[in-house]
């Protein structure tokens, strides 16, 4: 064998050994997903139902996707409008939406309790908190706390707000619904009403419903969740 052929065949060997060391590009690591398919979405707006409930379309979504929900005006909790929120989540990612959002909210508020005046009996009358509920698993729930104003004769029963998943069995949007949260009366002293309504991974202002249950007088109290 000549030297020029073994040159050759060498040659060919290397080639063959580096090929096998760099991997074909069925190896090669795959680049990471958008920012808008890491696990987070901004639901469309809010399509309201004869029970008040709502629906909130997504398109296709996994039960571990996080949901954040616009409000009716078109803004996200905290006050950060749709529009923006879907921009920085497409250019920048979930972490970056998650922060803009903090940065309009207002924190001395979403810490304390709120105040409630119903109507007379038998309206429900519904207040939203500027507070920020960012639900990390499907377990996470929203705990609601209400008391009337000590020294009255009032009685009142109450409303949560919670989310489910799904739409007729799919998972293409997420549902808000109102949660019974007991009824109570005034005494001596304030005393609070807790209850847990279902949250999962879901980002929304809590909300609650007071109905004064007295024909003629309003309920007057404090919720907070």
């Amino acid at each position: 064998m000549s030297k020029g052929v073994v040159r050759s065949i060498l040659a060919i060997a290397g080639s063959v050994a580096l090929v096998a060391a760099i991997g074909t590009p069925s190896q090669a690591a795959k680049p990471a997903p958008p920012a808008s398919d890491q696990g987070v979405v901004i639901a469309a707006d809010g399509v309201v139902q004869p029970d008040g409930s709502i629906f909130y379309a997504t398109g296709p979504i996994s039960a571990t996707t996080t949901v954040v929900v616009p409000d009716e005006s078109g803004k996200l909790p905290g006050g950060l409008s749709a529009k923006r929120g879907r921009a920085i989540l497409k250019s920048d990612g979930p972490q970056a939406l998650k922060d803009a959002m903090a940065a309009t909210q207002i924190a001395t508020l979403s810490l304390s309790d709120q105040t409630f005046v119903t109507g007379v009996c038998c309206t429900w009358t519904t207040f939203r908190h500027p507070s920020v509920i960012w639900g990390y698993n499907d377990a996470a729930t929203a705990v609601y706390r209400s008391a009337l104003s000590p020294g009255t004769e009032q009685w009142v029963c109450t409303k949560g707000w919670g989310h489910y998943r799904g739409y007729n069995g799919s998972q293409l949007g997420l549902w808000g619904k109102w949660y019974q949260t007991g009824c109570q009366r005034g005494s001596d002293f304030a005393t609070w009403n807790r209850t847990e309504v279902p949250w999962g991974y879901t980002v929304d202002n809590p909300r609650m419903q007071f109905q004064s249950q007295h024909i003629h007088s309003v309920a007057i109290g404090y919720w907070g969740a």
